[in-house]
């Protein structure tokens, strides 16, 4: 699964690191909106001159140039004591004890659930790792509703602004019922892991799902929602 996912990264995942020095010279990361206006970057609008660069001059954003690796850029030390510097803003604080605390969640769940489901009175034996279901679905689930939401969230926002560009804290209100019923799913498990039964295998399943489904908007929103906020910091520059 991991070389599975190393390939599909490899060659599908593109490049968003954003160089802001240089996306206004080079066009890199140069995209067009929907009016065929050139803007530069994705939420750049705040720092994106007047003055759009001609789009004749603009090199096409192909996927090709997006998987493009090796990039040198210079300030290697820097970029290290960045990551640091970063713990001043209180967003990123927000973001990881979100996902630390529905990745310990998760990693909590996966332990200690065979061990549940192989204990009386359910006794799996070698199906233990059916309790892995719940996680899958949910996650799978979780992924889609991401997917659909967030860019929902998006448009919606940008269409109330004049200027048609949308915040970084667009991205949020997406996250909040997935977060909420994450936290629902580890009272459920754990309610039906301290009560067992005939029949609560079921609520350690939909528990585990539930954690599953909320931990699907992290990456997605809560990562995205970081970088964001990080790329308009004058904190880094």
């Amino acid at each position: 699964m991991a070389g599975a996912t190393f390939v599909l990264c490899a060659f599908l995942l593109p490049e968003t690191l954003f160089d802001r020095e240089n996306a206004v010279y080079n066009s890199d990361v140069v995209l067009a909106d929907d009016y065929g206006k050139a803007s530069v970057g994705a939420s750049q609008s705040e720092f994106a001159a007047e003055e759009a660069v001609p789009t004749s001059s603009l090199k096409p954003f192909t996927m090709a140039r997006s998987l493009k690796i090796g990039t040198h850029r210079k300030g290697i030390l820097k970029r290290l004591l960045d990551v640091w510097l970063v713990l001043r803003l209180p967003g990123v604080w927000l973001v990881m004890f979100w996902y630390a605390g529905l990745v310990g969640g998760i990693v909590t769940i996966s332990t200690v659930a065979p061990q549940i489901v192989a204990s009386p009175p359910y006794l799996w034996g070698a199906n233990v790792g059916l309790a892995n279901a719940g996680a899958v679905i949910g996650a799978f689930i979780g992924g889609l509703y991401t997917y659909l939401s967030v860019d929902r969230a998006l448009k919606a926002q940008a269409k109330k602004e004049i200027h048609g560009y949308s915040e970084a804290e667009a991205r949020l209100t997406s996250a909040v019922p997935g977060l909420v019923l994450a936290t629902l799913g580890l009272w459920t498990f754990g309610f039906c892991a301290q009560y067992p039964s005939k029949h609560a295998w079921i609520g350690l399943e939909f528990g585990f799902g539930m954690v599953a489904f909320g931990l699907m908007q992290v990456p997605s929103v809560g990562f995205s929602y970081v970088s964001l906020r990080l790329s308009r910091s004058d904190l880094l520059c």
